[in-house]
């Protein structure tokens, strides 16, 4: 992990550190006419987690406020969910005011992950998307190289532990996540044959499914079957 104190956020130099987007964390959206590259949000929390460290200590949104407005359109009155917080990092903060439609049931999910994207833009996260850089087909291509050099090759020594490690034990990928689950706040516990989370949940519903959980919405819990928990 790099040391927050070295890092220099004089100039550019912090956002020539962050501003290049790995292609494999992006997807290009059709939102009516208009079509666009979105990047995983995820992906940038991975990123300034590398940086700064878990979120909520060195950096996050503090003092946030949710409100709702109703505001005339075209097609008549449309009520929008507003999101109000101070994003804060080791080089300082910043205020950020978001607003999305409420469309449906998962508009507070939207709004803190957007707003989370913006807050981190604004430091040069990911700014070859948001200069139009993913329209040039070349440099994409370029990007993709350069990302796929930079990739750590397991060894052959990696290999053969991979190989050995005995079936009825729990893969170690789980115990990882289970680690990055508690770090970021999460609680893990099994019942009946299965994996139930709580606490920090809604900030991690990201993280969570890429883990193998699924969301309850009978019993309005994550929960993730398994056979047999190391």
């Amino acid at each position: 992990m790099t040391n927050i104190k070295a890092v220099d956020y004089s100039g550019l130099s912090f956002w020539n550190k962050v501003e290049k987007t790995d292609p494999k964390y992006t997807k290009r959206v059709n939102y009516g006419k208009r079509t666009f590259v979105t990047v995983d949000a995820y992906s940038q929390v991975k990123t300034a987690t590398s940086l700064w460290g878990s979120y909520g200590g060195k950096w996050g949104f503090k003092n946030v406020k949710i409100s709702f407005q109703d505001v005339s359109m075209k097609d008549g009155i449309q009520k929008i969910c507003v999101f109000e917080g101070i994003f804060y990092y080791p080089g300082g903060e910043f205020p950020v005011i978001n607003a999305i439609k409420i469309s449906d049931d998962e508009f507070l999910k939207k709004i803190y992950t957007d707003s989370l994207t913006k807050a981190l833009s604004y430091l040069g996260f990911n700014a070859d998307i948001f200069l139009g850089l993913f329209d040039d087909a070349r440099y994409v291509n370029e990007l993709k190289k350069e990302f796929s050099n930079n990739q750590i090759k397991p060894t052959q020594e990696a290999k053969q532990q991979a190989q050995a490690q005995p079936q009825n034990e729990q893969p170690k990928a789980d115990n990882d996540g289970l680690e990055i689950l508690k770090k970021s706040g999460v609680a893990v516990k099994q019942e009946n044959g299965r994996l139930v989370a709580s606490g920090k949940t809604y900030q991690n519903s990201s993280l969570l499914k890429k883990l193998g959980f699924k969301w309850d919405s009978s019993k309005k819990v994550w929960i993730k079957e398994i056979s047999k928990v190391a």
